[in-house]
C-alpha cells in the first residue's frame, strides 16, 4: 500500500495502532516518498495526536508506538 492509501486509513479512523521507527541516518530529497500522502492537517486544533506512547529500541533504531487520535 501507499502513502495515500496509509492516509485514507489513517483519517477515516480505521487505525488503531501506529508504529515509528527513528533510525541513526538521513535520508531525503525531493523524490524522498513520505508515509502519508493525502492532503494532511492544516492547523494545530485538527491535528492528530498519538496517545498511550510507548518508547523502545531495536537495534540502534528507536520505535515510537501508541494509538492515533482523532480530533472531535
Amino acid at each position: 500500500a501507499g502513502g495515500t492509501l496509509a492516509w485514507s486509513f489513517l483519517s477515516s479512523g480505521l487505525v488503531d495502532r501506529i508504529r515509528m521507527y527513528i533510525a541513526p541516518a538521513l535520508l531525503g530529497g525531493e523524490r524522498a516518498m513520505g508515509i502519508f500522502s493525502g492532503p494532511g492537517v492544516e492547523t494545530l486544533e485538527k491535528r492528530i495526536s498519538i496517545t498511550n506512547l510507548r518508547r523502545f529500541s531495536c537495534g540502534e533504531d528507536l520505535v515510537l508506538e501508541g494509538c492515533p487520535c482523532l480530533p472531535d
